[in-house]
Parts: C-alpha cells; structure tokens; sequence
C-alpha cells in the first residue's frame, strides 16, 4: 500500500496445539515450544528419528520457521508442511544444522501443519527447542474507512469547494484516497462533482450530500450547502458630518459596502 507501513508478520503458531513424537518428560511438554517462553523447551527421548508439530488452526501460506535450540538440537532435520497430520511435503532440509536460532527461508507453501522431523541428533540426547516460530508474508493492510473534508461545507452558486477522501487501513496506516475513490452528489442539480478528483461546484442553491466509496467502503456523506452570490445592497460612508478644522486640512472618507448576506467590505479604493 502506498505511503502505508509494511505490517509486521505474526507468528502463526504462538500457543497453538502441538503435537511431538515423545517427551523426554511432563516438565518439557511440545506446548512448550510454541508458547512464545523462551525459557521453557520442549525435550524428546534420546532417540532418533523424532519429531514435533503444530497444528496452525486453518490453512496458512508459510515461507519462514524460526527454531530456538536448546544445546541438543538437531544435526539433520527437516521441515515438512501437511493438510491433513497425516502426508507431509518437505519444504526444508540440511544435514548440517548448526543450533542456536536458526532462521529458515522455507519454500512458500500453504499448509495448516508444520513439523519438524529429526533425523541426527547433534549428541547423545534427544532433540530440544525453546521456541519453534512459523511466519507467512506480512498481511496486506485492508481498508477499514474513508473520511472526508471538510465536514458540512458552505459555497456559493458557480463556487468550487475541492474536497478529500482519506483512508484509514486496518494497520493503523492512513492514506490519501482522493483521486483513487468514486465521488458521489445526491444532488447534482444543487452541487455537481468531479467522479473521480473530489471537485464540487456549487449549481443552484439548496443542499447535496457528498460521499466517496472505494471497494464497498463508503464514507459518511458531508452535507454541502450551497447559497446565492452576495449582492451589495447598501454603502455606508464614514465619518458622517465630519467638520475640518481648518483650511488645507485632510479627512479621510470610508466606503463600506452591506451585502445581502448581511457581511461587509471596505469598498474605499
């Protein structure tokens, strides 16, 4: 989205169900591994291969996994996606697995399940994690409302008022939409616009409401009233009966003009 900032992504599998081949024992259970504590860990029996596994709650795209070891981490592993627990598809492994954190580009694919498979243990213990963090591409932003200025504007007959559409998306970010919505007079004959800049013109005196719509998001129409041009029915002079002092000397007259809409102006020059 332009002008918007990049969402960022969530992990998928935070205090999801989980699921492990064994358990070296009940303190070090595979729900520890996804419960975003970095102190707890999941521990396995001594034993090769080994696995453990989390089930996402729905289908997701998945294109990184992020394992937090503990010092029995895995030599050899895979990282394998399923629909179903039951066929899995390898979109990751090595034979040279290196614990610590590892980061993981996987190959994008959309799955509910990911595991990770063991196949070599690093030592004589079993496979152990802190954390086992699965990420998808960050979320598109989705356009949540559209405001638009200004609120309940006055113009005149042959007047132009430009308006503006500006979105707020589900990030929190906010865009300006005004040449991107469709603008919308109920009353063109009173106030026409401009479908696609946001330009009203004021036709004839009455009201319209104006609104902007974009991908079925509609804003809330601001209602513009539109009046007749101010006709200057009286000026006033001043000062009046003013007397001059003496011969030679200067006053300075004012001319105010009164309009029909009761407002005033210096008219002197």
């Amino acid at each position: 989205m332009a002008g918007g900032v990049v969402a960022a992504p969530v992990n998928l599998a935070l205090n999801k169900l989980a699921v492990a081949s064994s358990t070296e024992k009940s303190t070090l259970p595979a729900a520890a591994a996804f419960d975003g504590n970095a102190t707890t860990r999941w521990s396995s029996a001594f034993s090769d291969p080994q696995w453990i596994y989390v089930d996402l709650g729905a289908n997701y795209t998945v294109n990184r996994v992020r394992l937090t070891w503990e010092n029995a981490y895995a030599k050899a592993f895979k990282i394998q996606a399923s629909n179903d627990a039951a066929t899995w598809v390898d979109i990751y492994s090595t034979v040279t697995g290196s614990g610590g954190i590892q980061d993981l580009t996987v190959t994008q694919t959309t799955a509910r399940y990911i595991r990770m498979y063991g196949t070599v243990r690093a030592f004589i213990y079993g496979y152990s994690l802190f954390e086992m963090e699965v990420y998808g591409p960050a979320p598109t932003p989705t356009l949540a409302s559209i405001a638009v200025t200004p609120t309940n504007p006055t113009i005149q007959v042959g007047a132009t008022q430009q308006f503006t559409a500006t979105g707020t998306y589900s990030d929190g970010t906010a865009q300006n939409l005004t040449s991107q919505v469709t603008w919308v007079s109920t009353s063109p004959a009173v106030a026409a616009i401009i479908a696609n800049s946001g330009l009203a013109t004021g036709v004839s005196v009455g009201t319209s409401a104006i609104s902007a719509s974009l991908g079925g998001i509609v804003s809330t129409p601001q209602t513009v009233q539109v009046t007749l041009t101010p006709t200057l029915t009286s000026i006033a002079v001043t000062p009046t009966d003013p007397t001059l002092q003496q011969i030679g000397a200067t006053r300075q007259y004012t001319a105010t003009g009164i309009y029909s809409d009761s407002t005033t102006q210096n008219l002197t020059s």
